[in-house]
């Protein structure tokens, strides 16, 4: 499976902390959308993830979608997967959102922790919103007002299994370094963070 790793700058650190659900996603004005970069999906593979649930949520034709944390043995790590299920058969995307821990060091200590997961549905599309807290603190005192938070996120969509067929998904995650929220037009994400907006659209 194809593993985004998400680095938080200086130096690489994540402790995963529990994943809420939340029932809705912002859905933006499509005359409002820069151009957008195209986002291939890729059809999931039949087969289920392992690790603790993070989230859960029922979706169309008594579909379920889980999110999975699953902690890598013998690294400080934790990969997070995205399956589906229409009750008789699971699939999970290729895709997996991974996130390293590296501790404190030279001064300071960088942390990243996924703080949501966010689970919605649109016209057949279900999107996973992953909520993110990065951060660079300094152990003295007086470079404390250097010390960084961000909030980024990433999305990852999927499409509905259909007649046994298999779901497509694919992961966004353009900038994870800056403090960014996300819209949904259609198929279209939006990343609105502190520069210049950026779309994608998914193709399924």
């Amino acid at each position: 499976m194809a593993r985004r790793v998400l680095y938080p700058p200086p130096m690489r650190l994540a402790s995963i902390a529990a994943v809420a659900l939340i029932s809705a996603t912002a859905f933006a004005d499509p005359a409002a959308q820069p151009p957008a970069q195209t986002i291939h999906t890729e059809a999931a593979a039949a087969t289920t993830a392992g690790g603790s649930v993070f989230a859960r949520a029922s979706v169309s034709h008594g579909d379920q979608v889980y999110v999975f944390d699953e902690a890598l043995e013998g690294e400080d790590a934790h990969d997070i997967r995205v399956s589906l299920t229409d009750g008789k058969t699971w699939w999970t995307a290729t895709e997996t959102l991974s996130v390293y821990s590296a501790g404190c060091g030279m001064g300071k200590c960088a942390d990243m922790k996924l703080t949501k997961a966010v689970i919605s549905e649109a016209a057949g599309v279900v999107w996973i919103r992953f909520e993110i807290e990065s951060s660079v603190m300094h152990n003295d005192p007086d470079l404390h007002a250097t010390d960084i938070v961000r909030h980024p996120t990433a999305i990852m969509g999927c499409s509905l299994p259909a007649a046994g067929a298999a779901p497509r998904c694919a992961l966004a995650n353009p900038d994870m370094f800056d403090t960014s929220t996300v819209t949904i037009s259609g198929t279209t994400v939006t990343f609105h963070g502190d520069g210049e907006a950026q779309a994608m659209t998914f193709v399924f």
